[in-house]
């Protein structure tokens, strides 16, 4: 039942689309994404997120983040998780605010690639699909956004590569270990 709900924004459903590449595995980058204290290491626009489980004390499904940008609060609501492939929340203003984007829809997917690291597809679409919403969207918040995920892009080049130089002085396991001589 669960693999037949699926909320999933595809590139021709969004009103925009960002890729990135990371030399880091998917599952080490997904948790620079739904971590609240990791996110704050690349999402520099934000001053503070709070994550706060579903009713079954999970993070998944039915959870939420609360996002505070300074100048507006998001809180996004988790309404698809497939762990370390892809997640899809549905994002909202706490309060008006001219520099508040609309709400949306996201998914941002995560795709390994040969040889090791991780793309990442993040797509938006905007609720409100009308004519002076979308043009407002396409010309005004599109930039913006764009600008702001190149920023948030190096941010996560650089975590990257902290993670990469770390997992070279992570304990690497014997040859022998597991083996017991007969």
């Amino acid at each position: 039942m669960r693999e037949q709900r699926r909320e999933y924004v595809g590139a021709a459903d969004a009103d925009f689309v960002w890729s990135s590449e990371s030399p880091v595995p998917a599952s080490v980058l997904w948790q620079y994404f739904v971590d609240a204290d990791k996110r704050l290491r690349w999402q520099t626009n934000q001053l503070a997120v709070e994550n706060r489980p579903n009713e079954r004390g999970r993070f998944g499904v039915g959870a939420t983040s609360h996002c505070a940008h300074g100048g507006f609060d998001l809180v996004r609501r988790y309404v698809d998780w497939r762990p370390f492939r892809y997640y899809t929340c549905k994002a909202e203003r706490v309060k008006a605010s001219l520099s508040a984007p609309p709400p949306w829809t996201e998914t941002q997917e995560f795709v390994p690639l040969e040889g090791g690291g991780t793309a990442v597809h993040i797509r938006i679409r905007f609720h409100n699909r009308g004519r002076l919403s979308l043009l407002w969207t396409r010309l005004v918040m599109a930039p913006l956004i764009r600008r702001l995920f190149r920023r948030f892009q190096a941010n996560l080049q650089r975590l990257g590569e902290e993670e990469e130089l770390l997992a070279q002085f992570a304990p690497q396991p014997s040859p022998d270990a597991g083996h017991s001589e007969p």
